[in-house]
């Protein structure tokens, strides 16, 4: 994402008090141009229009139903993207950036830490779900997101760039 600059946080809430006034700050003071972000716990009383930062950015978002998790990509208004439609009952966001002629396919995902071992074990699941569906051949994907694996050691996954 060359002449852009991207974050990824996870929230813990960014419905907080104060919490939207912080994240607007740091967006605006550190010239971020998107902004990927896990377990923003919004809900219906989050309204889009307090998402555009004085309609300076665009949001992308998924909300979950109860407390908690919840994820949401932000975008200045400049950058060229549009949002992937893909239906699974799960919490994640897809976007295309463009570029002169090229695309970047961008994932954010939650994955709950909550849940039994073959509740947690079904999100997997879903998630490899998605990934299958929104794959392309033409065009670099970028997943980022909060999958609450915490004893995962990547060293030992195996990557490949083919």
């Amino acid at each position: 994402m060359k002449g852009l600059k991207c974050v990824y946080l996870n929230a813990r809430s960014a419905a907080k008090p104060g919490a939207l006034d912080s994240l607007k700050f740091y967006c605006i003071s550190h010239s971020i141009d998107i902004l990927l972000l896990t377990e923003t716990w919004f809900d219906d009383s989050v309204r889009d229009a307090e998402l555009s930062f004085d309609n300076e950015y665009q949001s992308f978002r998924c909300d979950r139903s109860t407390r908690g998790g919840g994820v949401c990509i932000f975008a200045r208004k400049h950058v060229k993207i549009i949002r992937v439609d893909c239906s699974y009952p799960v919490e994640f966001v897809i976007v295309d950036l463009m570029f002169d002629l090229t695309y970047l396919r961008v994932i954010c995902y939650y994955i709950s830490s909550s849940g039994s071992a073959s509740q947690r074990l079904s999100q997997v699941g879903n998630f490899s779900d998605v990934l299958t569906s929104v794959q392309s051949l033409d065009r670099p994907l970028l997943v980022v997101g909060d999958f609450n694996f915490p004893r995962i050691n990547w060293n030992l996954v195996p990557f490949s760039d083919a």
